[in-house]
């Protein structure tokens, strides 16, 4: 159980400390939007962590959480 909630603040750093110069550039030609999905995202919201299949980060912000297609749909262009 410990080790499912450290999983989404490590993402989070991960997901931040990899951007080098060249994905700044690509961001910002999408509006620095960035869809992440694929792997375990673990929200830490409520009693017990929550499963969902996307985050879309939008100049180093969070600004989306929640089902894949949606995400799509609300932010068509960002960054995959």
């Amino acid at each position: 159980m410990k080790l499912k909630l450290l999983i989404l603040p490590v993402f989070i750093l991960t997901l931040f400390a990899c951007n080098n110069s060249d994905e700044k550039t690509t961001q910002k030609t999408n509006k620095d939007q960035t869809l992440y999905y694929g792997g375990d995202i673990i929200t830490m919201e409520g009693e017990a962590p929550q499963y969902v299949e996307a985050v879309v980060a939008d100049n180093g912000k969070i600004v989306f959480v929640g089902g894949k297609a949606e995400a799509e749909k609300k932010y068509p262009k960002a960054n995959r």
